[in-house]
């Protein structure tokens, strides 16, 4: 038997009807908005007109009156000491917060900490241009930026995004560029230096970059098998290497079995030869996390082949 609509569940869904009406109408003029906008976001008689226009407008969700918000801050990040666009960014702040249930009111403090924030984007974004243009001490500098670096301090959702873009995107670069860098160079302990403090905190560096900058770090380290400093670093570089789908051990186990095969003072090498497989076998059987017992005589096999008459 089928249930009849009463005149109750009519009204209900004319109800639900105009509700979704009234939404995509909400939405589709919002839209004609920021496109009017956007045609001259610096003209301020279209500022006037977008207020105007945002006051009569009714039935927005929350996400959706903020997505005017995080729009018009976009024309602040590209005019960031216009006035009047700090202005507009204020009015529609207040405007936005008014269609809260919160009783929170935007402020001219709420403001500079948006002007805040855009600052420090603004600052990294001139450090990223710095280094790309290969300025001498932008090193340094990157490297503590990359240290110091905390998305707290961007209360805004709009810049966060656009500071956290640049930043991943800057880390890359200047990894890269510090890798080939340092393979140039391997003993220049400023470098070293840098690298440690950047890979604490640059979640995976280029392969291949890595795995360069390895090899050329163990020629320079069989060259120098005294220096325990660079041993060291090189042993601290080696742990982090990036794992699973990441640096090839297998290929730089077998580098530095060519080089200690080539070497005139293998006698002083084989410690570094062990340290290298050890590091190699542990990568093999990362389960373990340690070369297995006949990992160790393969070692010592792969080192008699080598040795010189």
């Amino acid at each position: 038997m089928q249930n009849k609509m009463t005149k109750g569940d009519a009204l209900a869904w004319i109800y639900i009807g105009t509700s979704v009406y009234l939404a995509e109408q909400a939405i589709k003029r919002r839209d004609e908005l920021l496109n009017y906008l956007k045609e001259e976001p610096l003209d301020i008689g279209r500022h006037q007109s977008f207020l105007m226009g945002l006051d009569r407008l009714k039935g927005l969700e929350n996400g959706e009156s903020k997505f005017v918000y995080d729009r018009v801050l976009e024309i602040l990040i590209d005019n960031p000491t216009n006035p009047e666009v700090n202005n507009l960014v204020l009015k529609t702040g207040q405007w936005y917060s008014h269609l809260q249930k919160s009783s929170k009111k935007y402020t001219l403090e709420d403001l500079s900490k948006v002007q805040f924030s855009l600052n420090k984007y603004l600052e990294f974004k001139e450090l990223n241009f710095r280094l790309k243009n290969d300025e001498s001490g932008n090193f340094s500098e990157a490297a503590r930026w990359i240290r110091d670096f905390d998305l707290s301090t961007f209360e805004d959702d709009s810049i966060k995004s656009r500071v956290v873009e640049l930043k991943d995107s800057f880390a890359s670069f200047f990894m890269q560029s510090l890798l080939t860098r340092i393979a140039q160079t391997p003993e220049d302990k400023e470098l070293q230096s840098l690298l440690r403090l950047t890979l604490e905190n640059v979640d995976r560096p280029d392969i291949s970059q890595y795995e360069e900058f390895l090899v050329e770090s163990l020629k320079y380290g069989v060259k120098n098998p005294h220096d325990q400093e660079f041993k060291e670093f090189l042993i601290f570089s080696l742990d982090k290497a990036p794992g699973i789908a990441g640096v090839d051990s297998l290929k730089i186990y077998n580098t530095v079995l060519d080089l200690f095969e080539s070497s005139e003072s293998q006698k002083g090498l084989r410690v570094l030869v062990l340290d290298v497989g050890r590091w190699h076998f542990s990568r093999k059987n990362w389960v373990r996390r340690k070369p297995k017992p006949e990992d160790e005589q393969q070692m010592q096999n792969d080192i008699l082949m080598r040795l010189r008459d």
